[in-house]
């Protein structure tokens, strides 16, 4: 995982204004993403991908109300390192699993390699989306209630 300073450094993210709007948009696709996880008959890479992409956007939550957004290429690198500086320093474990998680993700969506995922990935994946969404959810609450839509 790489430092957050490296990326504003090399102008990877830029700040701008976070909106309402958009979180709750963003905190909606989560649960979307979550809801079609757990579709009957989903296949497992299909559910993990989907577990992964709640994660990817709850993470992206955090730099979006800290006031980022990605630049370039790079941006799951950029939304797990936005976490990881902005809030995991007590989740240092949860931050180096989804870092670990998006290597396989990347050989599910990107290399197209079919039945790596158990079942039990699969659990393993939505306990930690789960404890994830807690995690930022009570983060943005305590940290930036004008952001919350749950005010």
């Amino acid at each position: 995982m790489r430092i957050w300073q490296e990326l504003v450094d090399k102008k990877e993210v830029s700040d701008e204004r976070p909106r309402l709007s958009e979180i709750s948009n963003k905190r909606d696709a989560v649960d979307l993403w979550i809801s079609g996880s757990k579709v009957k008959g989903v296949p497992d890479e299909m559910a993990y991908d989907a577990l992964y992409n709640a994660a990817y956007i709850l993470c992206e939550i955090v730099m979006r109300a800290e006031g980022w957004r990605t630049k370039s290429g790079g941006h799951h690198e950029a939304v797990f390192t936005a976490f990881n500086h902005f809030i995991a320093e007590k989740f240092e474990d949860l931050a180096y699993f989804f870092d670990d998680s998006g290597k396989k993700r990347h050989e599910i969506h990107y290399d197209q390699r079919p039945m790596i995922v158990s079942p039990v990935e699969v659990d393993e994946m939505r306990l930690h989306v789960e404890e994830l969404k807690q995690i930022i959810l009570s983060w943005l609450k305590e940290n930036h209630p004008d952001l919350n839509p749950d005010k």
